[in-house]
């Protein structure tokens, strides 16, 4: 370098003028027309796929509801058809107790002493039709006493089946309370 500032030129470059820019409108114009466009091409597809997340989320968390509430009602249902069922096994087995009660009560009410007569043991015959000894012995020692003509508490007797007019079959002994 020279000591004289004023030779040396050669490297400078002369600075710009501070005048502003033209202004470029056209240029941004048609940059906002061309994004514009594009944005315009490609909100279809961006709906589009928005929309179709929205709905498949959408749909999943339905079936998950309808899901959860079908198990729920499921069980609803299971515990209702279990419980009615118990009932109607409790109902069955009552109506059979009331219906064994129903036909035990008709055999005894057909149970008829038909005569008797004194001895060790007394005799009773009586017409005992489908009941059994056992179930008809109250209906008999209380029918007993006007055949005997005095009272049978505490006695035993002996019970023969009336079968008409054909001889009477020996059905057992009652013991009276």
């Amino acid at each position: 370098m020279s000591s004289d500032p004023l030779k040396d030129w050669d490297n400078v470059r002369p600075r710009r003028p501070l005048v502003p820019k033209r202004d470029d409108a056209d240029r941004r114009f048609w940059l906002g027309v061309t994004l514009a466009g594009i944005g315009a091409l490609i909100f279809p597809w961006y709906a589009y796929w928005v929309d179709s997340f929205l709905a498949e989320r959408g749909l999943k968390a339905a079936m998950e509801d309808m899901q959860r509430q079908s198990q729920t009602e499921s069980q609803q249902m299971a515990d209702r058809l279990a419980a009615a069922q118990a009932q109607s096994q409790a109902d069955a087995a009552r109506m059979r107790a009331q219906s064994e009660v129903y036909a035990q009560n008709n055999r005894i009410a057909l149970v008829r002493v038909l005569g008797a007569s004194s001895g060790e043991p007394p005799i009773v015959q009586v017409q005992l039709g489908n009941a059994g000894i056992e179930e008809a012995r109250d209906t008999i020692c209380r029918q007993a006493p006007y055949w005997l003509r005095h009272g049978v508490s505490g006695m035993t007797l002996r019970v023969q089946r009336a079968r008409g007019s054909e001889p009477a079959l020996d059905a057992g002994v009652v013991r009276c309370p």
